[in-house]
């Protein structure tokens, strides 16, 4: 959780976003970063765009999670089933709680980078999960 700015203050110079809550869905995508255009070397956490995603992904097969910023909120769970809701949060903030755990965490892990990947190349975006993405 943070005080900042907001997603889509966030994410809007750099993608055509105009809501807060197309902004929460677009976060959650593979791939999306607010880091998408700036040089590897201004790029000093190495973001992929792939934190939120696996996130999300883990916590909604497991249990579920909540995700709001601005005036919306995404609820997911249960096969990433997800429901948009109005909301008042100034900043930020991803919560989530496992119902179970996965047996064998990292096949979960790098099955989901993987579809993660495969989703974004198909959506023009050439960026693959970072190390912190697949810490396991």
């Amino acid at each position: 959780m943070d005080a900042g700015q907001g997603v889509l203050a966030s994410l809007s110079p750099t993608y055509p976003i105009e809501s807060d809550r197309e902004a929460l869905d677009f976060a959650l995508r593979p791939g999306v970063s607010r880091t998408t255009n700036l040089p590897k070397e201004q790029n000093i956490y190495d973001n992929s765009g792939f934190g939120l995603y696996v996130l999300s992904s883990v916590a909604a097969s497991f249990g579920w999670f909540a995700f709001g910023s601005g005036n919306s909120r995404v609820i997911g769970h249960g096969n990433i089933q997800r429901e948009q809701q109005d909301f008042s949060f100034m900043g930020t903030f991803f919560g989530m709680r496992l119902r179970s755990s996965p047996k064998d965490f990292r096949n979960v892990l790098n099955d989901v980078i993987e579809v993660g990947e495969e989703e974004a190349q198909m959506q023009g975006v050439s960026r693959r999960a970072s190390g912190l993405s697949k810490m396991y």
